[in-house]
């Protein structure tokens, strides 16, 4: 019992020692690029440290509890357009549960889209979220004959705008986007690390991101909502997560898993899609 007790003991002691290693390799380099650029060092604290461990066990959760959920969702008196939701870099739709719930509570249709990650160039997942929005553009799922919205986080962001380069014909059926922490500008926690295709892809100096056209320049007709975190430690500076001429939103004290479960967040997701744009009502 006492030899058990003492290996129980240790592996806590290493993977406490592990992860709190990677915490601090993540932070320091969180402050290191601010101080380096001589820009004012974001405020982080215990409690958002917190905060962000919760979301991450919650979107964890949620993977099981929203499995094979990604198809679409109509509440009772269901009114307005249907919302898609495109999750980030490693993970699929059950990412976006709490945010479709709250869609939910105001009539709106949800449907969730994985893009199944693996070691691929961007253009893997684009190719997979084109398919679905030209089934969708077409008309071949019932309730998206008068278009639909669109809710990114992160990497999909991304992956939204490469299709919508690709295919100018699917972009008048889309009447809003809003992209949470999405890396349009890329993101400095990547530097020197990314020997990987999709992080090279999210790099502040990416090819990819340089040509992209702006969400503008893609949906000149549509609502645009850009919402970052100052509190978000995977994707920044925070202004990358940001694009001229779209409504920008700038949410303090939230991680980067925090946008999919903090209630400012949802509550930020609703209000922009609770309107139409000019010209689409």
């Amino acid at each position: 019992m006492d030899r058990l007790f003492l290996v129980g003991l240790s592996l806590s002691l290493v993977t406490t020692l592990l992860v709190g290693g990677l915490l601090w390799f993540h932070l320091s380099r969180f402050v290191g690029y601010h101080r380096h650029k001589g820009v004012e060092v974001p405020r982080l604290s215990i409690h958002l440290a917190l905060d962000e461990l919760v979301a991450i066990a919650r979107v964890a959760w949620w993977h099981v509890r929203a499995l094979l959920s990604d198809g679409l969702r109509t509440p009772p008196d269901s009114q307005g357009r249907p919302v898609v939701c495109v999750h980030g870099y490693s993970q699929n739709a059950t990412n976006l549960w709490a945010i479709r719930r709250a869609l939910e509570t105001l009539g709106r249709p949800t449907l969730g889209i994985s893009l199944w990650h693996r070691l691929a160039p961007m253009g893997w997942y684009a190719r997979r979220l084109e398919a679905r929005l030209e089934q969708l553009a077409g008309g071949l799922d019932e309730g998206f004959g008068e278009g639909f919205d669109v809710v990114a986080h992160s990497m999909g962001g991304i992956v939204l705008r490469m299709v919508l380069a690709r295919r100018p014909d699917l972009r008048r059926s889309i009447h809003a986007v809003v992209t949470l922490g999405t890396p349009h500008q890329g993101t400095a926690a990547v530097r020197g690390l990314a020997w990987l295709p999709e992080l090279r892809a999210l790099s502040r100096r990416s090819d990819l991101l340089a040509e992209l056209p702006l969400l503008r320049e893609l949906l000149p007709h549509a609502r645009l909502v850009t919402v970052g975190s100052t509190g978000d430690t995977i994707v920044y500076p925070v202004g990358s997560t940001l694009e001229p001429y779209t409504e920008n939103v700038l949410l303090h004290g939230i991680g980067h898993a925090g946008l999919l479960t903090h209630e400012r967040a949802l509550a930020t997701v609703c209000r922009a899609l609770s309107t139409d744009p000019p010209g689409r009502r």
